[in-house]
């Protein structure tokens, strides 16, 4: 996406971002993800009136390897988790995935653009309805 100064931007602007990164939250409310994604978002936060994140939510303390976001204009969409090896975790992913197309669904259709993160389980879901739903995407 091209860098707009924020008086190009237009007024309720939202990024979608969907993937499997594990983002955490503190007991005083912070949120925090990988530091090389933290730092790609500071740069999407001047970009977008606000920043919707569709993943996994990890409990407990944040990851040495974890950074803070000190933005406002975060809202979080926790997405259920699925994954991993056997046929178990596969099963639980096909499962999982009608609940990802109904929270998913409806937040792609009205978001300004969404950045999925693949590969990851959540996008077997995401990318088709980006490309039905969305014509900004990447």
């Amino acid at each position: 996406m091209s860098r707009h100064r924020p008086a190009e931007r237009s007024a309720g602007s939202e990024l979608l971002l969907v993937g499997d990164t594990l983002f955490s939250c503190d007991a005083e409310g912070r949120w925090y993800t990988l530091t090389a994604l933290s730092k790609q978002l500071e740069v999407w936060f001047e970009e977008f009136d606000r920043v919707t994140i569709a993943a996994h939510v990890r409990p407990g303390p944040p990851p040495a390897d974890h950074r803070c976001l000190d933005h406002q204009n975060i809202d979080f969409l926790p997405l259920r988790r699925a994954g991993g090896s056997g046929l178990r975790a596969k099963v639980e992913v096909v499962a999982a995935l009608l609940s990802w197309v109904w929270v998913l669904a409806p937040r792609i259709r009205h978001a300004t653009a969404v950045h999925l993160r693949a590969p990851c389980n959540v996008t077997l879901a995401a990318i088709p309805l980006a490309l039905l739903l969305q014509k900004n995407r990447y």
